[in-house]
C-alpha cells in the first residue's frame, strides 16, 4: 500500500472516522476517498483498528508474560564463585632468551648497546 500524495486529506481521515468534521469538511474529504484508492485503503484499515480497539480486548500482562518467558527459557546456570588463583609460574633458563645458565646459577646476559 502506498501513501496518498495528498497529506491533508491523508491527516483527516481520522478526523472523518471519529466525526469530527463539518459538513462541508466532510463532504471534500468523502470525495476524495471516493476517487482514492490510497486513502480508501487508510479508511477501511482504520475502521478495522477502531473495532478491535473497542471489542474489549484484554490489557496485556507484561509481568506474567516476563514469569512465563523467564520459567521456559532454558538458560546455562551462571558460576558465581571464582577459580582459585594460580602460583605464577616461574620461568626456567631455557625459557628466558637473556638467562644462561651454569652450575646451577643465573646470570643475565648484558644487552647490546643501542646504535644510534
Amino acid at each position: 500500500m502506498t501513501d496518498c500524495p495528498n497529506a491533508e486529506m491523508r491527516d483527516r481521515l481520522p478526523d472523518l472516522l471519529h466525526e469530527r468534521l463539518d459538513a462541508s469538511a466532510r463532504a471534500v474529504v468523502m470525495a476524495h476517498v471516493a476517487e482514492c484508492d490510497d486513502c480508501r485503503a487508510e479508511l477501511a484499515l482504520l475502521r478495522e483498528a477502531r473495532v478491535v480497539l473497542s471489542s474489549g480486548v484484554r490489557s496485556v500482562d507484561v509481568a506474567s508474560i516476563a514469569r512465563v518467558v523467564v520459567a521456559r527459557a532454558r538458560v546455562p546456570a551462571v558460576r558465581t564463585t571464582r577459580s582459585p588463583e594460580r602460583k605464577p609460574r616461574r620461568l626456567g633458563a631455557r625459557s628466558s632468551p637473556r638467562c644462561s645458565s651454569r652450575r646451577g646459577r643465573r646470570r643475565l646476559r648484558p644487552r647490546p648497546a643501542r646504535r644510534r
